[in-house]
């Protein structure tokens, strides 16, 4: 579908001689029917090989990913997080606090996070913060941030309906009526129930994180995977394009696997055998 989009991957290239235009599009197959080009790709993909680059002509697609992969995963894992810790934190303290100020003021602040797009909360947040950038782990803090703030406020409200609805069971009044200390009762008992929602949550808010990534690396212009994405699908860079949907798809699929497991050891009562 991609090479059925209109022009090349050569096509800006001003007065270009036709017989080198030729030789181009024979060396990366683009002179053949796109179901030919499709079967040249999957013969290729069997062993690995992403291709060749059209835009990065001195490195091929598996050369520029392995480069540049590193960075985004590393965007991904600050932006997970953060939205784990305010998500999480955030819901506790208003399920705790239910029907107070601080629970109706936490739960506004969640919804107008869900409310803003990442690309108008990022460009702000730069503008604020536009000092930031000192080393790369500290360059990588704000764009998680940035790109944590609609799961975080996703997860806060997950949370804090996992904990009503945990905080009201038996168990929960029998431990009361020992005299546990409510502290231990919260983060002992009620929390890992309350957590189910939250994971079952994970597997597509990891893919979100992952796709989202492509928008914020543009803004804050990090050298990762997403901004390269972008950058190829303009140019019509259409192995680096595949390339980088094939290892994104595989990331999310592994993800949601860990998602899955985890939500099975949880939640003792799910239990997963085979039909």
């Amino acid at each position: 579908m991609v090479r059925m989009a209109p022009g090349d991957p050569f096509a800006r290239e001003q007065g270009t001689d036709p017989a080198i235009q030729a030789a181009l599009n024979e060396k990366y197959h683009l002179d053949k029917p796109v179901v030919t080009q499709f079967f040249y790709y999957l013969g290729h993909l069997c062993t690995g090989d992403l291709g060749p680059s059209s835009k990065y002509k001195d490195k091929s697609v598996n050369e520029h990913i392995a480069e540049n992969l590193g960075v985004s995963l590393k965007l991904g894992v600050i932006a997970l997080f953060f939205a784990l810790l305010l998500g999480i934190s955030t819901g506790v303290v208003s399920a705790v606090k239910q029907n107070s100020w601080m629970d109706y003021s936490l739960m506004s602040v969640s919804l107008i996070g869900l409310s803003i797009p990442i690309f108008v909360i990022g460009p702000i947040l730069a503008l604020l913060f536009n000092a930031y950038q000192d080393t790369e782990n500290i360059s990588l803090i704000l764009p998680g941030f940035t790109l944590a703030l609609p799961f975080a406020a996703r997860i806060a409200r997950l949370a804090r309906a996992g904990m009503l609805e945990v905080v009201h069971q038996d168990f929960v009044r029998t431990a009361r009526s020992k005299g546990l200390p409510e502290s231990r009762i919260v983060f002992v008992h009620v929390l890992r129930g309350s957590l189910i929602p939250v994971i079952g949550f994970l597997g597509p808010a990891i893919a979100a994180i992952l796709t989202g990534s492509l928008v914020v690396e543009k803004i804050f212009q990090i050298p990762g995977l997403g901004r390269d994405f972008v950058e190829s699908a303009l140019n019509r860079d259409y192995n680096m394009v595949l390339g980088t949907v094939i290892v994104y798809g595989t990331l999310v699929i592994f993800c949601n696997l860990i998602a899955d497991i985890a939500y099975g050891l949880l939640d003792p009562r799910v239990r997963y055998e085979q039909q």
